[in-house]
């Protein structure tokens, strides 16, 4: 699969988010860097790569997924982006996609001419009212 251009960190975050919305893994794979670690799931698992993207290949597809706020540093070769996320996660069949809010720090680094997930870190939020 060619890996997609990403040149500015607008483009990587919205490779991420179109990522999310695949049910594949490889989308993803190709936007993390070889040293990638998150710090993810309410208990604050703490995976590599490829634990990471074990773990989100057992739960469901999200249905839609938007940023509510982002603030957005870009330096030379690394960003930061801070976010509040909401996924629309369908659980249950038939029944409305349950929505999960979290607080997002996703930190990118440049790697040649493209930019690479090396941190995410989230935190569950209650689902807004």
């Amino acid at each position: 699969m060619t890996a997609p251009s990403l040149t500015s960190i607008d483009d990587a975050e919205a490779a991420w988010l179109k990522a999310l919305l695949t049910p594949a893994a490889e989308p993803l794979r190709e936007l993390l860097h070889p040293q990638f670690t998150a710090v993810h799931s309410p208990v604050g698992l703490i995976h590599d790569k490829e634990q990471f993207l074990t773990d989100t290949a057992k739960r469901p597809t999200p249905e839609d997924v938007r940023i509510l706020t982002a603030t957005i540093h870009e330096f030379p070769d690394m960003a930061t982006v801070s976010c509040l996320q909401e996924m629309r996660i369908p659980f249950v069949p038939d029944t409305p996609a349950f929505p999960i809010q979290q607080a997002v720090t996703r930190v990118w680094i440049r790697v040649g001419d493209r930019w690479q997930l090396a941190q995410l870190q989230l935190a569950r939020r209650l689902p807004p009212a």
